[in-house]
């Protein structure tokens, strides 16, 4: 088993690496969103293949990650609508969950 946990790390490492590897990761995201789909569609029909998996990050690890002012974030309104932005693109490049990742297609 341990091999195999091994092998599950490096792929989550690779599919996080957005910066250094763009193109592969905009096709596991595109590979990512279709699994995702297929999940809450059997789940919706009552027949699921697994059960979904739902994650988040709250604004303050948030805040510590990009080492940002909790104090700022509460006072200064632009400065917080821009970090709930920000946070919100992070998540869909960094957790991964049943729940689309990457920008959404428009």
């Amino acid at each position: 088993m341990k091999g195999g946990k091994q092998l599950l790390q490096k792929d989550v490492i690779a599919r996080l690496s957005v910066k250094s590897q763009p193109d592969r990761c905009v096709d596991s995201f595109k590979q990512h969103n279709k699994e995702v789909e297929e999940v809450w569609e059997a789940y919706r029909k009552d027949k699921p293949i697994r059960v979904p998996v739902m994650g988040g990050l709250e604004i303050q690890p948030f805040l510590k990650i990009k080492n940002y002012s909790s104090k700022r974030y509460y006072t200064d309104p632009e400065f917080m609508i821009r970090c709930q932005l920000e946070k919100q693109r992070w998540c869909r490049e960094h957790i991964f969950a049943d729940a689309e990742v990457g920008l959404p297609e428009m």
